[in-house]
């Protein structure tokens, strides 16, 4: 079977992520019942931006092994974070595309955010929009899933 150790390591890569996404749900629910405290929830804000990172980094990971392993071609310019997730949104000539509009959309969101907290103290995060990223995650990772399943099946079939 072509591709079997890259299929082994996303699907590796989407358990973790699924675990991330698990632990966004413990937080999302901790916020709610500490509502109020603020330095309470000021550290769940934290904890869930630092879950948003992780969750994106899988991401990334699971781009690099295709681009690697099936494109045999990773981006190395300045911006090659976001020129890895464009990748993945179109067809190229060993593949057709992984990312449906949607999901690359939802994920372009989430790199921009890791790539601000990556270079900002806790502090300075905007709460709301950490809430909104939070509580959008579980569709963003059932449209990742759901893209990453027919990605699988259209380039077995090719």
């Amino acid at each position: 079977m072509k591709y079997k150790t890259t299929w082994v390591h996303i699907e590796n890569e989407l358990d973790k992520m699924q675990q991330a996404l698990q632990e966004n749900q413990r937080f999302l629910t901790a916020l709610s019942h500490h509502h109020g405290e603020e330095v309470l929830s000021d550290s769940i804000v934290g904890a869930l931006a630092m879950n948003l990172q992780s969750f994106y980094t899988g991401v990334e990971r699971i781009c690099l092994r295709v681009a690697k392993d099936i494109d045999q071609s990773v981006p190395n310019n300045d911006r090659w974070h976001k020129t890895l997730l464009e990748q993945m949104a179109i067809d190229t000539e060993q593949r057709p595309y992984i990312l449906t509009e949607k999901t690359f959309l939802q994920l372009e969101e989430l790199r921009g955010f890791r790539h601000f907290v990556r270079n900002a103290y806790t502090y300075v995060l905007d709460a709301p929009k950490v809430l909104t990223l939070a509580e959008s995650l579980k569709d963003c990772y059932g449209n990742l899933r759901r893209d990453y399943s027919i990605f699988r099946r259209r380039i077995s079939e090719a």
